[in-house]
C-alpha cells in the first residue's frame, strides 16, 4: 500500500522580486511524515480526513471554527504578513484519539498565556493541563492550539518559553533533562515575546 503522508508544520517567507519572479512572491516550506491512516482500509472508509484551507486574515477564525465543529483538528498554520497576508491552515481528523482541541487566535501573547493557564483549570483535571501543540505568528496574530489529555495518558511535562531572543541556555538545560522542542515561532521583532519555544 502507498504511504500516507501527513503535514507536521508549515512556514512561509515573503520574498522580493528576482530573476524568476516579476513581483513579490512567497516561499513555502512544509515538513511531512509518513504513517498516516489512509482513507480506505480493506475497501472500507475510515474516519481519517485531511483538509487544506487558504484564508485571508479576517476569515482565519471562521475557518478554524468550522473545521473544529466538523471533528478536525488544526495541525499546522503558516503565512505571510503585510498585504500578502494569506494563511495556510492544515487540519486533520485523528483516528487514534478523539481528544478535544482548543485553538486561540490573538494579537497579544499575554492573553494567550492567560488562556493557556485558564485551560489548565477548566479542561485539565483528568489527565493534567492541555498540551500546546502548535504555535505560529502571522500578520500580527498568534495562533496557538492545545490538546486536552485523558486520565489514562502517560504523564507529560511541558514548558512554554517566551522572550526577546532565542533562549539557548534554557533549551539546552531542558534538552539534557529529556525534553524536546515540540513547537517554535518567531513573534514581533523587538518585543518581549519575539521568540516562543515549546518544550515537551
Amino acid at each position: 500500500d502507498p504511504q500516507v503522508w501527513e503535514c507536521v508544520c508549515v512556514a512561509a517567507e515573503l520574498c522580493e522580486p528576482d530573476a524568476d519572479h516579476e513581483g513579490p512572491w512567497t516561499r513555502w516550506v512544509a515538513v511531512l511524515r509518513s504513517g498516516g491512516v489512509p482513507r480506505f482500509v480493506n475497501g472500507r472508509l475510515t474516519a481519517a480526513r485531511r483538509e487544506v484551507d487558504w484564508a485571508l486574515r479576517a476569515s482565519v477564525g471562521g475557518v478554524v471554527q468550522r473545521r473544529l465543529a466538523d471533528g478536525l483538528q488544526l495541525v499546522a498554520s503558516g503565512g505571510t504578513a503585510g498585504a500578502f497576508n494569506v494563511r495556510l491552515l492544515v487540519s486533520s481528523r485523528r483516528v487514534h484519539h478523539w481528544a478535544r482541541q482548543h485553538v486561540r487566535i490573538d494579537s497579544h501573547w499575554d492573553r494567550i498565556e492567560a488562556w493557556i493557564a485558564q485551560l489548565a483549570q477548566v479542561d485539565g483535571s483528568a489527565g493534567g493541563p492541555p498540551l500546546v501543540e502548535t504555535v505560529s505568528y502571522v500578520s500580527g496574530e498568534w495562533t496557538v492550539s492545545a490538546i486536552a489529555r485523558a486520565a489514562a495518558d502517560v504523564p507529560v511535562s511541558q514548558r512554554v518559553l517566551a522572550g526577546p531572543a532565542w533562549p539557548a541556555g534554557e533549551i539546552q538545560a531542558l534538552l539534557r533533562s529529556g525534553f524536546v522542542v515540540s513547537a517554535a515561532a518567531r513573534g514581533p521583532a523587538g518585543s518581549a515575546h519575539a521568540v516562543v519555544v515549546v518544550m515537551t
